[in-house]
């Protein structure tokens, strides 16, 4: 049987992909799919991660892989 090769910048991606990609556990993401706190869309048996919604989620650009900032750049700017 062939490995399967995911793209990295594909919108949907296996659970393992998911959590190759992140660096998450898969069980986290099984079970967050499972429970709904990660968007997926399911297809009978299988799951898909939707990863620009999910990396959104994280607070991660999907171009820079850095957080996003939320405050002043640093304390002295005002």
């Amino acid at each position: 049987m062939r490995k399967r090769n995911a793209a990295p910048d594909a919108p949907f991606q296996r659970p393992a992909d998911a959590a190759r990609i992140t660096g998450i556990p898969v069980s986290h993401i099984r079970a967050g799919t499972r429970d709904g706190s990660i968007p997926c869309q399911w297809f009978g048996r299988s799951c898909l991660v939707n990863m620009p919604a999910y990396l959104r989620q994280l607070g991660v650009t999907e171009a820079a892989g850095t957080e996003i900032s939320t405050g002043p750049e640093s304390p002295g700017d005002k």
